[in-house]
């Protein structure tokens, strides 16, 4: 069947291809799809019969047989799209159809027909503001939508789910909302780097890529070409990334926003450093899980390492993060802070019911809202909160030069109130679910009455039930039978077309508590599940209503269901205060610091406190402080003095302590077990909150303190007070600590005080607050020293006693990565302070070795920082840091000597000043030779080269001056200027230049790597060089010693 594919055939092959993309478990692209071989050679037989009426033979089969004519362009677009780029798909097609080239009118008329085809058949096309700002690719990006991902994008993308994954795991492919988050993550992870990557899989509302990848993380076997060359790029990430990169790989670090502006935000990742460049005098270097303010930067440049001495990086290695360039708007999520996206100009669909816009330009909104105009904030932004719940909003540049269009991406949710909330999820008892589908105006006309909703509990798999969506006001309605079931089970609820299986869009999980009727005081009124294992429960009982939670002495009980063959325990927080968000009849669980947005629309905040001897201390409102267009309120903490029960907070647009306008700020509720803090700004200060039995633990690390700790509680070195706003707080007693510093660990008790679970605050810190028992104060060491009001010698006494601090209890277990960061902090605001210094300078070097911490801890990685900040703290420092270093019978202080002289090479200030180099080399010449006059009396030869060998290291790294270099010439003149003062280390250079006069330089280099290795490795870049060149600068190097003699 060469010639001619005959009307019959292509019918059932269409027929088959809009069912296989219907199903359940199938892609969402047709490009993913495999044409029958023979149809498929029918068609290249009829388009080169066509000669030179082959587009418009291709444009007839688009009208006819839609099905069949996309997969076979977007097949092709996603094979043949390659290392030539996206602009060899017109190249391909044409070679296809059998022609030379395709003119401009039958491109135009070929996309024209495609679009429409993709219409008929119901399949995601991109907008017209997609199209626009897609730019070059304006007419393919219609066929890579429907191609997905190209075959030379599968790295990209494989590379960007791994470094996803390995922060939060594989998705589990039983629970759509897991694939979901995990796609969505990935989408934000790609970014500017593969924009046309990225408007592809946004169209994938189903996260089909995200199971796809994890079925074949698992070794499952693929089941298409597509999925076959997605598990080789994979393995190809894998294998590039390195063994065990899974764990090691640096992740990038993202834009935020909040009221102090944009910053830049590295991740959770520990024993990893992100060095940042931008417009300011030098490198900025932060540790894990930190931030840094960006003002107006256009772009900026970064790089992330492994927080390991001898790691060598450079300034070609840093990746480009752009901010500003190429955009006007950012756009940012409410609750999270982070980046949605970067945009100029046409339709945005975000995931996401509130955002901020941020331009540097004024720009005004209009909408549903009406019109509203941004507002300037700080460094000169201007800044919009805005909800995307009420339908398309378009924003317009007051400079007439843009327009944008928002629209929140398709949503389903639970539109039932639920009975309870369950490890954050809402838990229903009724038998029927009601669901809620949020869809663009556009969407919502095409999508009315040809979707419905397919409800399953347990597992996906399981029996479903449906119903048709109803239209009611801005959205679609349904309400679907749950069915006679039994057991607990996790409610899934997922949206179709009628009479298709393929999921489209997905609501997060719920749970399924069959019969339940309310949840009061602990109890679960109704009939216990059949899969409840009370047994298995903790402080949980069978009573006469139903189970009752929190019946021993601990806070916290677990219940426990037989899922299968496995056994799921469920957390029931008992002491704490379930927060409720009431928006237009749907409820959302709130976790503590979200953010609510003013928007118009009446909300309830819903407190339930289901133990009636927890403390209920909820929100109040404070004074008004200006935000964006609708304004902001921050909550404070404020005692109700209600126990048990429920108690409702609303809030509408207004200005009183009981009508909130802005965003309000849930603040996690305190009650007895827990330490609380009060968060200003996002820093804790002052005091901390303190109920009766929590306590504060603090590591001794006093002046000479031998690290012993100790317990402070109400009446015992604290003492009870009641705040301006009713907050119940507890504060240090005069001399309850002996004057020095303090790190103090939050601690809760959960069942005894002989269990303590350490906590954290908001940033993920276990140890974020530093206390100078001076005054009482408490918090961070960059900003106690401006809180006492020190003069600039009582600082540098306060920083010295707080390094000595540190240091001293740098081995206790229990806070090694507190304890890193807490140098790293202390340091960085150390160096900056006294970098102009002198006095200042001398003492931190006096307190370097005053503190050595020991040897079983990388102990002298953080205190790099106040180096880096300015390359004159070098040679001002050196000589007064050798002796420390020299005398102390310590690796680690070796090392740190080690990278002390092989850093500097990087720095570009260096070679930008004469004078600080020279100043530099000076310092390490007489550092050198302090170091070879205490390896003179060595007996041991070998570790006399290996000492001698370490000095050598040094006088490796001095930088070069790069003016003199010309070509071969300069470069060995610069080899023989090194080794002439290698001469001072006579053993070393004796042996060099020896064997480059016999000729056995490979014989010494082997046994260097024998006793030297890491020497041999960082001075890689003089023996790259290869054995004659190295000769010609070790022969020129004595000749020039000869004549000095």
């Amino acid at each position: 069947m060469r010639g001619f594919a005959s009307s019959s055939e292509l019918n059932a092959e269409d027929q088959r291809l809009r069912e296989e993309i219907s199903g359940r478990d199938s892609s969402p692209f047709l490009g993913q799809q495999k044409l029958d071989a023979r149809v498929e050679q029918a068609l290249h037989g009829q388009f080169i019969l066509h000669d030179e009426r082959a587009a418009e033979a291709l444009t007839n089969l688009l009208s006819a047989y839609p099905a069949v004519a996309i997969t076979f362009l977007a097949s092709l677009a996603r094979t043949k799209t390659g290392e030539e780029g996206h602009n060899a798909f017109y190249k391909h097609l044409a070679r296809a159809l059998g022609v030379d080239d395709l003119s401009y009118e039958s491109r135009r008329e070929l996309w024209r027909a495609f679009r429409t085809a993709c219409v008929k058949l119901g399949l995601p096309i991109p907008t017209l503001g997609e199209l626009k700002a897609a730019a070059k690719d304006r007419y393919r990006l219609e066929y890579f939508v429907q191609a997905g991902p190209l075959n030379c994008d599968l790295k990209t993308l494989a590379d960007a789910f791994i470094a996803v994954t390995e922060q939060t795991g594989d998705p589990d492919t039983r629970d759509p909302t897991s694939c979901r988050d995990a796609l969505d993550a990935v989408l934000l992870e790609l970014g500017e780097r593969a924009k046309t990557l990225q408007r592809v899989l946004a169209n994938d509302r189903a996260a089909w890529h995200a199971v796809a990848f994890a079925r074949l993380r698992t070794g499952a076997a693929p089941s298409s070409d597509f999925e076959r060359a997605f598990q080789a790029a994979i393995k190809d990430a894998m294998q590039t990334s390195g063994v065990g990169a899974r764990r090691r790989r640096p992740v990038f670090p993202r834009l935020v926003f909040s009221e102090g502006g944009l910053a830049l935000r590295t991740p959770s990742v520990s024993g990893w450093t992100w060095t940042i460049a931008g417009p300011w005098d030098s490198n900025v270097i932060l540790g894990a899980d930190q931030e840094l303010p960006l003002g107006s930067a256009e772009a900026i440049h970064w790089r992330a390492a492994p927080l390991e001495i001898g790691t060598r990086t450079t300034a070609s290695e840093m990746a480009e993060l752009p901010i500003w360039r190429g955009a006007n708007v950012l756009v940012f999520d409410v609750i999270t802070g982070g980046l949605l996206t970067r945009t100029s100009e046409g339709d945005c669909e975000l995931a996401s019911d509130a955002c901020y816009l941020v331009s540097r330009t004024p720009f005004s909104l209009s909408g549903q809202r009406g019109e509203v105009s941004s507002d300037e904030t700080l460094e000169g932004m201007h800044v919009a909160a805005l909800s995307l719940r009420d339908g398309k909003t378009t924003v317009a540049s007051d400079a007439g030069n843009s327009t944008i269009t928002l629209l929140q991406r398709p949503s389903l949710e639970w539109a039932d109130e639920s009975l309870c909330m369950l490890q954050g999820s809402p838990t229903f008892g009724a038998r029927f679910v009601s669901l809620r589908l949020h869809l663009p105006e556009e969407e919502l006309r095409g999508w009315a009455g040809r979707v419905e909703a397919v409800v399953a509990a347990g597992r996906v798999g399981d029996e479903r039930r449906s119903a048709p969506f109803m239209q009611e006001g801005d959205f679609l309605f349904v309400r679907v039978p749950v069915g006679e079931v039994k057991t607990f089970e996790r409610l899934h609820a997922w949206v179709t077309f009628v009479g298709e299986e393929r999921p489209l869009l997905h609501a997060h999980s719920a749970w399924l508590w069959p019969g339940l009727q309310k949840v009061e005081d602990g109890c679960f009124h109704g009939p216990n599940p059949v899969n409840l294992n009370i047994a298995a429960s903790r402080n949980a009982i069978v009573g006469q209503f139903g189970v009752v939670v929190g019946t021993g002495d601990g806070r916290v009980a677990e219940l426990a269901f037989g899922v299968g063959d496995r056994l799921i325990r469920i957390r029931v927080q008992t002491g704490e205060v379930q927060i409720e968000l009431v928006e237009r009849g749907i409820t959302k669980a709130l976790k503590p610091g979200a953010t609510i947005l003013d928007d118009g629309v009446p909300k309830q905040l819903r407190i339930w406190c289901t133990d009636r001897n927890a403390a209920l201390d909820l929100c109040g409102i404070v004074e008004k402080q200006p935000f964006g267009a609708a304004g902001r309120r921050s909550v404070a903490l404020a005692g109700l003095g209600s126990r048990g029960g429920s108690r409702r907070i609303e809030i509408w647009p207004g200005g009183d302590r009981r009508r909130a306008y802005g965003l309000a700020v849930v603040t996690r509720p305190a009650e007895p077990t827990h330490v609380h803090l009060q968060m200003i700004g996002g820093v804790p200060r002052g005091t901390i909150g303190l109920s009766e039995r929590g306590s504060l633990r603090g590591l001794a690390t006093l002046l000479g303190g031998d690290g012993a700790a100790v317990t402070l509680s109400p009446g015992n070195g604290l003492e009870q007070r009641t705040t301006s706003t009713g907050h119940s707080a507890v504060s240090l007693s005069p001399g309850s600590l002996a004057d020095g510093v303090w790190l103090i660990e939050l601690c809760e008790f959960v069942t005894d005080e002989d269990n303590l679970y350490p906590l954290r605050t908001a940033r993920g810190d276990r140890f974020a607050i530093l206390a100078g028992s001076l005054e009482g104060q408490l918090g961070r060491p960059e900003i106690v020293a401006e809180e006492l009001m020190l003069t600039e010698e009582a600082q540098r006494h306060f920083f010295h006693d707080l390094n000595v601090a540190l240091a001293k209890s740098w081995a206790r277990e229990s806070w090694e990565d507190g304890g890193l960061k807490a140098l790293e902090v202390l340091w960085r605001r150390y160096g900056s302070f006294l970098s102009q210094d002198d006095a200042g300078q001398r003492a931190l070097v006096t307190a370097l070795g005053a503190a050595p911490p020991p040897d079983a801890n990388p102990s002298w990685i953080p205190l790099r920082h106040p180096f880096e900040l300015d390359h004159q703290l070098y040679s001002r420092d050196l000589d007064a840091l050798a002796p420390e270093l020299l005398n102390a019978d310590s690796a680690d202080a070796r090392e740190f000597a080690v990278w002390l002289m092989d850093d500097p090479s990087g720095h570009t200030s260096i070679a930008d000043d004469p004078v600080g180099g020279r100043r530099l080399r000076e310092a390490c010449l007489r550092f050198v030779d302090r170091l070879a006059a205490a390896t003179a009396g060595a007996v041991d030869g070998d570790t006399n080269l290996v000492r001698t060998g370490n000095a050598t290291r040094l006088v490796y790294a001095l930088p070069i001056d790069h003016d003199r270099r010309k070509r071969e010439e300069a470069l060995i003149g610069d080899i023989a200027e090194q080794f002439a003062i290698m001469a001072r280390v006579p053993t070393f250079f004796a042996a060099f230049a020896y064997a480059a006069r016999t000729g056995t330089l490979p014989e010494l280099l082997a046994d260097l790597e024998r006793y030297l290795p890491e020497a041999v490795r960082d001075v890689g870049y003089l023996l790259r060089l290869g054995p004659e060149l190295l000769a010609l600068g070790l022969r020129a190097a004595d000749n020039k010693m000869r004549k000095a003699a």
